[in-house]
């Protein structure tokens, strides 16, 4: 699906512009012309299927889209009609842009557009989100559609959260570190110094080194911020690469997590699509675009070009080195049984609690790690500004 920008006045001849997706020109002509605008022009902005779908939300959090999925859900279980419900949510929504968005939808809605048309003409909602409750429509089941993606949305923002944690604790911990010394090298050190100059004594070799390691420390200080600023291009031009990515899945622990993630996703979505009567291809291309990795969307893609070219699921995740066996063999024992998108839920939930379980190991070993490292580095310091006080009493 692409993206299209356009130029259109409305009725009161004011001027607007913006993006809408649709499955091809036609259709986003057709959409912006079904909410009331006048096109003047409109260009084809493509988006690149290697993009993550969650990189196409365009500032809407997956909390946000969780919310009003879950939202929509219980108003729909509770017997109110869906124009209703997302009058409701519009007039209870914070965020000029989705609030917008969800009023140009409900504009749709009452001209008659399917919900699913609807959401496909704003880049604030996934395509995943998109194909899901086309996927509910055509069942009849839009109330538990939304509901299993307000759910998917919620483990994926429990999982982002809790890694931004364990990236925020060392570092804050690091950071906290680095300042005492600073601090106890600038204000403290040099009292001693003076203190030993003024006596004619030598101070000793540990207080010695650790004025060095501080005068370093400040020195280098200032281009701290630009080699973090280079370092994190570097890693935004390796990390979008397949070699890169697969690099990082390399690492021990943040490898493994990363490909339990991506795997529990894949899974979840591609099952859930099936379950819902998404054909097959059609599922595999949208659920290819939700892991986050590079690696795992390249693999997907191979997925893609085996399943067309007439081979099975398992035996195309075989040959991909992406794939443990163990999903193979739960993929392969779905499509004997014929129940391939129950094998792959429970494939999800199985990589979700690998994940989880990974996550808990990882923060217990890093705080204590963490702990002893700042306790190593704060008593070395504070030792070797003890000793050169018990110097100098012992010489007065």
């Amino acid at each position: 699906m692409a993206a299209y920008l356009y130029g259109a006045r409305k009725g009161s001849g004011r001027f607007s512009a913006g993006l809408i997706r649709a499955g091809n020109k036609l259709d986003a002509a057709v959409s912006l012309k079904e909410t009331g605008l006048f096109i003047i022009w409109l260009y084809s902005l493509p988006i690149p299927s290697n993009i993550p779908a969650v990189m196409r939300t365009f500032g809407v959090n997956k909390k946000r889209l969780y919310l009003f999925c879950k939202q929509l859900s219980s108003m729909l279980a509770a017997g109110v009609g869906l124009e209703y419900s997302l009058e409701c949510l519009a007039q209870r929504t914070a965020g000029k842009s989705f609030n917008s968005a969800i009023v140009s939808v409900l504009t749709m809605l009452r001209k008659g557009t399917p919900f699913s048309r609807a959401l496909a003409g704003h880049p604030v909602f996934p395509e995943l989100m998109i194909n899901m409750v086309r996927a509910g429509e055509m069942a009849g089941a839009l109330e538990e559609t939304l509901n299993d993606i307000a759910d998917y949305y919620r483990r994926d923002n429990d999982f982002s959260a809790k890694i931004k944690s364990i990236l925020i604790y060392p570092a804050f911990l690091l950071s906290a570190t680095l300042v005492m010394i600073i601090c106890m090298v600038d204000y403290v050190g040099p009292k001693y110094l003076s203190a030993y100059q003024q006596l004619g004594i030598a101070p000793p070799s540990t207080t010695i080194n650790i004025m060095k390691i501080g005068a370093l420390l400040k020195t280098f200080w200032p281009s701290a911020l630009p080699a973090g600023i280079i370092l994190y291009f570097l890693y935004k031009k390796i990390g979008v690469t397949e070699t890169g990515a697969r690099l990082f899945l390399a690492f021990p622990l943040a490898g493994r997590l990363s490909r339990y993630i991506a795997l529990y996703r894949y899974c979840w979505v591609l099952g859930m699509l099936l379950e819902r009567g998404v054909p097959f291809l059609g599922a595999l291309q949208v659920s290819g675009r939700v892991p986050g990795n590079i690696a795992a969307g390249r693999a997907a893609d191979r997925i893609i070009k085996g399943v067309t070219a007439g081979y099975g699921l398992s035996r195309v995740m075989a040959l991909d080195s992406f794939f443990p066996p163990l999903l193979i063999q739960m993929v392969r024992v779905g499509e004997e049984t014929g129940k391939i998108s129950e094998a792959l839920l429970k494939a999800s939930r199985f990589y979700r609690g690998e994940a989880r379980y990974l996550t808990r190991n990882i923060m217990a070993a890093v705080e204590p790690a963490l702990i002893l490292f700042m306790g190593g580095v704060i008593g070395f310091i504070v030792m070797a500004m003890l000793l050169p006080m018990t110097n100098l009493i012992n010489s007065l």
